[in-house]
């Protein structure tokens, strides 16, 4: 299961690769990104190898139960089954860490998604501005290259 987990998390960071030169994400919302990830990752492994160390453990006890009594025995029973319940407990709470971090993601991703859609609306609004503005230096610029001649010729002019 935390295998399956660190699998999620490293095509998360794929997909997020892929994404980045596609939505060109802030330096800021990227490095969040990826230091989240990092450290979902590093609790991953964490819990990985304490769920490891647990299962040698009782692996370790069912080899030594082959030579106690049965009351022994039937200890280390209660104790491994304690133990299962511990370890389900414990990727029980990961998981749902994991969910909680990976909505919060998803809410930083939409803030970046309605930043850029804002820009982008007003990149537009200043492209529209500048035609405008450029269809009017079209239209008056030779009207007023003419005048300003007309009005040079004017002040040199000189009656007879």
């Amino acid at each position: 299961m935390l295998d399956g987990t660190l699998k999620v998390l490293t095509n998360l960071s794929n997909h997020a690769e892929a994404m980045d030169g596609w939505m060109r994400l802030s330096p800021s919302s990227r490095s969040m990104f990826q230091a989240e990830l990092e450290q979902i990752s590093n609790e991953m492994d964490s819990h990985r190898s304490v769920t490891n160390s647990l299962i040698r453990r009782s692996e370790d006890l069912r080899l030594t139960v082959s030579q106690t009594t049965p009351l022994q025995v039937l200890r280390v029973v209660i104790n491994k089954t304690k133990n299962e319940h511990i370890i389900a407990l414990k990727n029980q709470d990961i998981l749902i860490r994991n969910g909680v971090a990976l909505s919060q993601l998803a809410q930083l991703a939409a803030a970046d998604n309605r930043v850029i859609m804002r820009m982008a609306d007003k990149t537009r609004q200043d492209s529209r501005t500048m035609r405008i503005a450029t269809i009017v230096a079209i239209v008056y610029l030779p009207a007023n290259l003419v005048m300003v001649r007309s009005y040079l010729e004017f002040l040199n002019w000189r009656p007879l």
